[in-house]
């Protein structure tokens, strides 16, 4: 895997990789949506500068597969100011979000970098930033929901938003909700924002609810589908074929056995689980079209 660049393959290099893999398993691409590559530099305690080849090779994938998959895209998240990427690092990587965590507040020279950097024409959107119920203090919920809409004023027409929504079993849907109802009406956000649900975790009438609202909702799954009780499945199975999106969240929900971390080049392993728990794909299936969305959104 190429470094810290793009590497979609073009037409004469894909038809040289495959032919080159003919003889042995068919090569497949895919795009993983959401992953901290600050984090997971630190993680695997590799250089602040490390490359994601050099990630690839700290945590290797001995999965047996019955097709080769290379990452050809992804989106590395930056919502940590003391790691925000500079503007020569922002244009190597092939896509780049910044925010803040929602458990998280900015002081005002952070929030003046962050604002700094969504100037930037490389960085293609706002996040991850949201809301995040799974904490018991009810008055840093209004913290929160406070910082978020003050972000929200940062956001370009062609950015993603790219949210971090969260609550404990009792309040995830309150959550989402909340989230919905505050974009709609406290911050007027445009019924047309590209919006990325991160590590989607709601119910079927939240679906429903942020697909009407906002038609250009898309819904990233990670590998913790696996932990999905059933109303959730349902919810996984809803989504439409053209907003689903895969991501691994590393280093976060390691998918190897053994490992410490997740990495992008574990993506098939979430994308097995999404499509075993769907019923409607193969895994072949889900990397190919979680790629196309991926790249149309980002």
């Amino acid at each position: 895997m190429p470094a810290l660049v793009d590497v979609s393959p073009d037409e004469s290099v894909a038809g040289e990789e495959e032919q080159l893999h003919s003889g042995l398993q068919e090569l497949v691409y895919c795009f993983d949506s959401h992953f901290h590559l600050d984090r997971l530099r630190k993680r695997l305690r590799l250089g602040s500068r490390a490359t994601l080849e050099e990630v690839e090779s700290a945590a290797p994938d001995p999965t047996e597969k019955a097709f080769a998959v290379e990452v050809s895209g992804g989106v590395a998240v930056f919502c940590d100011p003391d790691t925000y990427p500079s503007q020569l690092e922002v244009k190597q990587l092939a896509a780049v979000v910044v925010g803040i965590h929602p458990k998280k507040v900015l002081s005002v020279s952070q929030r003046e970098d962050l604002r700094v950097r969504l100037e930037w024409p490389e960085v293609v959107g706002l996040g991850e930033v949201g809301l995040d119920f799974s904490i018991p203090q009810s008055e840093l919920w209004h913290q929160q929901k406070e910082q978020l809409v003050e972000l929200l004023t940062a956001l370009r027409e062609e950015h993603v938003l790219v949210l971090h929504i969260r609550g404990r079993s009792e309040t995830s849907i309150f959550a989402y909700g909340s989230c919905l109802d505050l974009l709609q009406f406290r911050a007027a956000v445009s019924t047309a924002q590209k919006i990325q649900l991160h590590s989607f975790h709601g119910c079927l009438t939240m679906v429903r609810r942020w697909l009407q609202a906002f038609p250009n909702t898309y819904f990233s799954f990670s590998g913790m589908v696996q932990a999905f009780n059933e109303n959730q499945r349902e919810a996984l199975k809803l989504v439409p074929q053209d907003r689903l999106l895969l991501e691994t969240d590393a280093p976060y929900f390691p998918l190897v056995k053994g490992s410490r971390v997740s990495a992008p080049h574990h993506l098939h392993i979430a994308a097995a689980r999404v499509a075993e728990a769907r019923g409607d794909l193969s895994t072949q299936e889900v990397l190919d079209l979680t790629e196309v969305n991926g790249k149309r959104l980002f």
